[in-house]
């Protein structure tokens, strides 16, 4: 499992939604690869969205 920050690199802005798996930013369309959180070449963030720790213990997640 991967989670992210959703707090875009490139203004703050929060990132909000999945298209074409992509995390979008809705402030600047910034997007973001869904399983690495690297920003796409065309994007205006330059930096990756934080990874965040995920914890399963049996039908848990916990994200931190």
């Amino acid at each position: 499992f991967k989670a992210f920050d959703t707090t875009c690199p490139h203004q703050g802005c929060a990132v909000s939604s999945v298209a074409d798996n992509q995390l979008v930013c809705p402030c600047h369309q910034s997007h973001f690869d869904l399983t690495t959180g690297e920003p796409t070449p065309e994007s205006q963030a330059k930096r990756a969205l934080t990874t965040k720790q995920v914890t399963v213990s049996g039908d848990t997640f916990t994200v931190a």
